[in-house]
């Protein structure tokens, strides 16, 4: 993986068992006090089947970890969403498809990242709206849930909207996410704050619509991605 141009390497033996995921301290040789602790985590299924070139889905979702080991310097965690992107040329004589979903979202302190633990998670559904003759998409994120870790999810009321954006001519789109007034309040964030999402269209068909959800306060940092398939 590429983290911020540096590129990170995993093998076999960093596997977790759990298989969903890689860990450098799996390496017999990995050394805490002199390697950066790093983590990649599958977000869609187990690794077995996200490595499987059979897979049926056309994008996936990874989670990141990237520790350092100078304290003055903050780690670095987030989504990244990979895959076959359509063809735009191949759907150019479609009008208009629906596509519903899940978000999921991490809530956390702006300053510095303190782990899993301290996250608090959002759950929801997603709908959008693709309009290929125009090359727009739009959508919003409602019936969320919130935890910590290992707690029960509890609805929350609010929601998020997902401004129309233009579709380019690789099917990648990037668009502004605002929550209501109420929401920001909750999640810790300012009345004004502003944050956005981003994707592309995949499979080839436009059969998926998945991509990264952030937003930044002087408080708080959401993060999160989205995955949504086109409805008949």
């Amino acid at each position: 993986m590429i983290v911020d141009g540096e590129t990170f390497e995993f093998g076999a033996i960093e596997r977790d068992a759990n298989g969903y995921g890689y860990r450098a301290e799996n390496n017999p040789d990995f050394v805490r006090e002199e390697d950066p602790y790093i983590e990649l985590w599958s977000q869609w299924g187990l690794l077995d089947n996200m490595l499987d070139e059979n897979n049926a889905e056309y994008s996936q979702i990874w989670k990141y970890y990237v520790g350092t080991l100078d304290d003055s310097i903050p780690s670095k965690t987030g989504f990244a969403v990979v895959g076959t992107q359509t063809v735009m040329s191949d759907v150019a004589n479609s009008s208009t498809a629906n596509y519903s979903g899940y978000a999921r979202m991490q809530v956390v302190g702006a300053e510095n990242y303190e782990g899993w633990s301290g996250e608090l998670q959002l759950r929801d559904d997603i709908g959008l709206t693709m309009d290929f003759e125009q090359s727009t998409i739009m959508g919003d994120i409602a019936d969320l849930e919130t935890r910590y870790p290992d707690t029960e999810w509890s609805p929350i009321s609010g929601a998020f909207d997902l401004s129309k954006a233009s579709v380019n001519t690789n099917g990648e789109f990037k668009g502004t996410m605002s929550a209501d007034a109420g929401l920001k309040t909750k999640l810790g964030l300012g009345s004004t704050d502003k944050g956005a999402y981003a994707g592309a269209l995949f499979g080839p068909n436009a059969d998926e619509a998945s991509g990264t959800l952030s937003m930044a306060s002087d408080a708080k940092t959401v993060f999160g991605y989205f995955k949504t398939y086109q409805q008949e």
